[in-house]
């Protein structure tokens, strides 16, 4: 638990109009907070030199997008400060919405309650992919006054393959007798759409990233590393990760199958969207690249595990990189 920055504080409570109580709640990409007093509030902190400004300072514009735009439920940007002249680094406020995270609810969560989750969200990614920000594809950023992506490029299947050049990358350099990784970048852009249309998508489709009021979903949160890019790469992600991945981690039987048909059956039902497509090697290198980033972000928050899980998660992503390579190759 870092120490509150007393010009952070005093900024911040001069802004919200008096004193509140202050609680870390996560230290990462951002710092973030829960600000309480007579209302509830979040706060995030750029504290962390590799979420590059123009990304944290796309984040509430998004969220503002989002409420004029849909009916997603997003949060209402409250105050933010990217000048950095009286505190060192860029902040927003934004208020805290109802619900709780999935994890804490998972006793509570069978079969049937997250069928009805599941058709929630993929209404929610159909509402979200009829959302334009940019016509290039990459990271969503946001300077001098509009949508910008990082490291822009025309094509959409080279900004996949360059991301996936990258994570590759921070896996040989930062993990500890790095998994072999088949990697053909030729083969990405063979395979991937060139110009799919340009969409705004979450591309973190965790269940850390809801929230729930029993089981309404009643927050769609957290875009500190949103894309421009194509709608199905941001639906595979939500298979794999919400279902396939979160999910597993439960330790609780779940219908994967059925899950995923209550996730399409909710995105077709809100989106009239381009078919699927048929080539089956489009979700395989989708799937692909949703592994190489896990396995690029256990770098990072790996660390926060014991020695013994650390190890256990380290063989499954392995495992998983193996496999996915494995279809991939195919």
């Amino acid at each position: 638990m870092s120490e509150i920055d007393s010009e952070l504080r005093d900024e911040v409570e001069e802004q919200l109009g008096g004193d509140l109580e202050w609680l870390e709640l996560e230290d990462g990409l951002n710092t973030v907070y829960l600000l309480s007093g007579d209302q509830e509030f979040i706060l995030k902190v750029r504290t962390n030199p590799e979420n590059k400004p123009e990304w944290f300072r796309a984040e509430p514009r998004i969220y503002e997008k989002i409420r004029r735009e849909t009916e997603i439920p997003s949060p209402k940007i409250i105050y933010e400060d990217f000048s950095k002249l009286k505190y060192e680094n860029e902040f927003f406020i934004m208020e805290k919405m109802e619900g709780q995270n999935p994890q804490d609810m998972k006793n509570e969560l069978d079969q049937e309650k997250l069928e009805d989750i599941m058709r929630q969200y993929g209404n929610i990614l159909g509402k979200l992919h009829q959302v334009q920000v940019s016509q290039k594809y990459g990271i969503q950023g946001f300077e001098k006054g509009e949508f910008t992506s990082s490291e822009p490029n025309e094509k959409w299947n080279e900004a996949i393959e360059g991301a996936m050049s990258a994570w590759q990358d921070i896996i040989s350099d930062e993990w500890e007798n790095p998994p072999e990784i088949n990697y053909n970048s030729e083969k990405v852009k063979e395979i991937l759409p060139e110009k799919p249309k340009a969409v705004l998508v979450h591309s973190d489709n965790r269940l850390d990233n809801i929230l729930l009021t029993e089981t309404k979903l009643t927050g769609f949160i957290d875009w500190s590393t949103s894309w421009t890019g194509h709608a199905f790469y941001d639906f595979v992600r939500a298979k794999y990760l919400l279902i396939e991945w979160d999910l597993d981690h439960w330790g609780k039987d779940f219908d994967e199958k059925e899950l995923k048909k209550e996730l399409q059956e909710g995105y077709k039902h809100q989106k009239q969207f381009e078919k699927f497509p048929e080539d089956e090697r489009i979700e395989n290198v989708y799937r692909y690249a949703s592994t190489l980033w896990l396995a690029a972000g256990f770098a990072n928050w790996g660390q926060q595990l014991d020695k013994d899980e650390h190890a256990e998660m380290r063989d499954e992503i392995v495992e998983r990189i193996n496999q996915e390579q494995k279809e991939f190759l195919t």
